[in-house]
């Protein structure tokens, strides 16, 4: 589900709060410091690598612009760069932009929009956005396998005698309809053993067509977007100039990001001959394994068969370890898992093993249809990168370490695009059933500079993860001990910290949107067309008349038991059931009424994603005369449910909530982790909060799921307008019906919903804070003597005789039943071992 966009009259509003006068009120923070190397210079205004604080702030902002394109970001056509720069016309003035660049402009304006509308960069007031055609540290940005047999030599300097294909060039063919033959090249990278074959890595773009995202071929118009007005700060409104063109300037030369060599030409065949063992070219008959065929295409990688090679054949022959000039340092089985400012070495086909830097702050693309992201590393290069040299390894210098893989760059200079090493690697453990090595048992080729075993700093890395690991085994020893009475003490809220927990904390905050999607008086207006208040005024007067004189007939009179107001939920509730929602398993054929089979998954349409239909269900008619085919939206939005009337267990949920809060009620939308969801409404007659089932008609009847249908619960949270609340306890009375909740920590889940509670309410007044807090305490109260009295009932139920044979046939069962013991976490903050 979407979270509300900011909308373009909000926007106004805040930049008429804005101060007028920018330049006397507001002073502009100096990012100085934070200054790295000069990418180019743009009219008036210098591009600079973002470092220090920037990078840092960055790196916490990445993962939420990262978190919210894959949740919530609309499909795009087009892959979309983003990273951080820092812009200005002097160092002084220098403030950071997140640029979003794409060729396609509707691309990337469309996701820049999507993060400046979707409130992300509220915390992060110093960053501001930009888009253009293109990242601007390269010139052209481009898939580096040629599309012709021409391409660089490689260097002069290689020993030929070196028997290491990592480096050398290699021919590819893709095969085309109707039986085309598009030929590459691409250069060889990191060599691993599998299974006794020798298989080597370069980019999946050489073999396959359309297989590189990383494509920004443009006409030369940078087509650039800033927000920058004349002090150096940003105006939303500011963009290029009228006349649409920039002066594009290179930084001094002095700056060594851009050096430019003359690259000689050679064929690939001869290129192809020096891998030993290879033919002339290889196609995708000799692809092992690929990402354009995994879960993660964006990683551009393929291993490849390098034919005549096997492993085990190099394990029987005596090597010759003379130095070889090329591969100076060999890499390592080994991946960084973040860019760090290191030196490393590139082996190019090209030219030289090129020695270079790579820049810590990285860059991440979104890929075309907005639902994934993949990082890339940017590499600056002592010479030039050219047209073949995809697939080279980037190696750390130091440590030996694989940094990752060309993908993309601009011809004639260094910059390059690396895709991580480490999400390659993962892949293919994930991919492979046998274990991959990397491979440097060659011949001629024992570098001059030996990989070190490991250095003090990679000592003090091990050490420190060691002792997470025996500490996270200590914790997790502790936690399976068993709890005694000493330990059942009132548990403190904790912020989550790890991965599965801050998910969960998301999702959970993207769940609590839902109640506030309600409160459009014009839409609640048309809501309540749609409803027969007289009719159900009513009925509600004729139970409620009827309770009264029930009530009336005890001695002394009793309380009636229901009030007005719950009378018409219950009118709402027959009549939401009877004559307005339907219930749907599988859609009928629109076209003959025959029934339909599923067929799984569709993307949804553009009309069907305004309505906040995330998935799609594909049906198919099983009348063999029609075979139409039907779709059937899973809508989240209660106002578009209002026009179709079908849905399942959460349609009906959000749809009816939503007319009890049209109709005035005090009410709460609950989910339920074992996929139900079902309504609760505050009775001011009972002054307490009532559970209502709009698809099973149930009122006030809370032990449907667990003791009627026979359900285990874990999750049961109740979303308002005012917070959340763990309602779990209304619905799971005994531990038999309660699945272990494993989404997070009760500390960690006491302080989501206190975070969401203190958001909702941190606007209103102290009186209504203090009546919700006092709410909050009597729903605690009941909550707790509903675990109380079943506990007591148990304990009634229980026959003193046989537990005490059972104890004197079994001594040792103690442990056995000590090993099956759960604890049951309550979120009252008491833990019941």
């Amino acid at each position: 589900m979407t979270t509300t966009p900011t909308n373009v009259f909000t926007r106004f509003l805040h930049r008429l709060e804005e101060p007028k006068d920018s330049k006397s009120s507001v002073e502009i923070p100096n990012f100085e410091d934070s200054i790295g190397v000069e990418y180019r210079k743009i009219g008036k205004l210098h591009c600079w690598e973002a470092k220090g604080s920037v990078r840092r702030r960055f790196l916490v902002l990445k993962d939420h612009i990262k978190q919210y394109l894959e949740d919530h970001g609309a499909a795009v056509s087009a892959p979309v760069i983003w990273q951080v720069y820092l812009i200005g016309k002097s160092r002084k003035k220098a403030r950071p932009a997140v640029f979003f660049c794409s060729r396609e402009a509707h691309a990337r304006k469309m996701i820049r929009k999507q993060i400046e509308d979707s409130n992300i960069l509220a915390n992060f007031a110093d960053f501001k956005t930009g888009d253009c055609a293109q990242p601007l540290e390269f010139d052209q940005l481009k898939p580096l396998g040629a599309d012709d047999a021409n391409v660089s030599r490689p260097s002069a300097n290689r020993n030929t005698n070196c028997e290491n294909p990592t480096g050398r060039l290699i021919s590819t063919q893709q095969w085309r309809p109707p039986g085309l033959i598009q030929r590459k090249c691409a250069t060889v990278g990191a060599v691993f053993s599998w299974d006794g074959l020798l298989l080597f890595t370069t980019a999946a773009h050489a073999f396959f067509e359309h297989s590189c995202m990383v494509d920004f071929e443009t006409n030369g118009h940078l087509g650039l977007e800033l927000s920058f007005d004349e002090e150096g700060g940003m105006d939303s409104d500011s963009s290029e100039d009228e006349d649409d063109t920039i002066d594009f300037q290179r930084p001094p030369h002095d700056a060594a990001i851009f050096r430019e060599s003359k690259p000689c030409r050679r064929n690939t065949e001869d290129s192809a001959s020096d891998v030993p063992g290879a033919s002339h070219t290889f196609d995708a008959n000799d692809v092992v394994l690929s990402s354009k065929d995994g879960p993660h295409p964006g990683l551009d990688y393929c291993l490849v068969m390098l034919r005549g090679q096997k492993s085990g054949y190099h394990e029987k022959l005596p090597l010759t370890h003379s130095f070889c000039n090329y591969h100076v340092i060999q890499p390592r089985m080994r991946a960084s898992d973040s860019p760090r400012d290191v030196s490393v070495v590139a082996y190019t086909g090209s030219g030289n093993a090129r020695d270079g830097m790579l820049s810590g702050t990285p860059s991440f693309m979104t890929l075309p249809g907005g639902q994934k992201t993949q990082e890339l590393w940017l590499v600056r290069l002592d010479g030039s990168v050219e047209e073949g040299d995809c697939g080279s390894i980037v190696v750390n210098k130091k440590t030996g370490d694989l940094e990752g893989h060309i993908v993309a760059g601009s011809p004639g200079s260094g910059n390059a695009y690396i895709i991580p090493a480490h999400g390659m690697l993962q892949d293919i453990r994930r991919r492979l059933s046998s274990r991959l090595q990397i491979w440097n048992q060659f011949s001629n080729c024992a570098p001059k500079v030996p990989t070190p075993a490991i250095n003090s700093e990679e000592a003090v890395d091990l050490a420190g993860r060691y002792r997470e690991i025996l500490s996270e085994a200590r914790k997790a020893r502790l936690s399976a001990a068993p709890r005694l009475p000493i330990h059942n003490i009132p548990i403190s809220p904790q912020r989550p910290l790890d991965r599965k927990s801050l998910r969960f904390r998301k999702f959970m905050r993207s769940l609590s949107e839902n109640p506030l999607r309600w409160n459009n008086p014009d839409l609640l207006d048309k809501a309540l067309a749609y409803v027969p208040l007289d009719v159900l005024h009513r009925q509600a007067e004729s139970e409620c008349e009827a309770l009264r004189i029930d009530a009336k007939s005890y001695s002394p009179a009793r309380r009636p038991i229901l009030g007005f107001q719950d009378c018409v939920i219950r009118a709402l509730l027959r009549w939401f059931k009877r004559s307005f929602f339907a219930w749907v398993d599988n859609p009928t054929c629109s076209c003959c009424g025959s029934k339909t089979t599923p067929l799984g998954m569709a993307a949804p349409r553009l009309d069907e994603m305004t309505g906040g239909a995330r998935q799609v269900e594909a049906y198919r008619c099983e009348n063999d005369c029609c075979g139409n085919h039907e779709r059937f939206p899973r809508y989240t939005d209660p106002f578009i449910l209002l026009r179709t009337r079908k849905g399942r267990s959460g349609e009906w949920a959000q749809c009816f909530s939503m007319l009890c809060h049209a109709i005035g009620a005090r009410v709460r939308w609950v989910w339920n982790a074992e996929d139900h969801a079902w309504t609760e409404v505050y009775s001011q007659h009972l002054k307490r909060w009532i559970h209502v089932d709009a698809h099973a008609e149930s009122w006030d009847e809370p032990l449907t799921y667990c003791e009627g249908w026979g359900k285990k619960l874990s999750y049961c949270i109740a979303f308002s307008k005012d917070g959340a609340t763990d309602v779990t306890r209304r619905y799971v009375r005994s531990q038999r019906s309660a699945h272990e909740r494993r989404l997070a920590t009760e500390p960690e889940l006491l302080h989501i919903l206190d975070e969401i509670c203190t958001e909702r309410r941190k606007d209103m007044p102290d009186e209504q804070k203090k009546r919700l807090r006092r709410e909050d305490e009597c729903e605690q109260d009941e909550l707790q003597k509903f675990v109380s009295r079943q506990i007591t009932q148990e304990l009634c139920k229980l026959d003193v005789t046989k537990v005490s044979s059972a104890c004197v046939n079994e001594p040792d069962a103690d442990g056995g039943r000590r090993a099956s013991t759960k604890r049951w976490m309550l979120t009252d903050n008491v833990v019941m071992g």
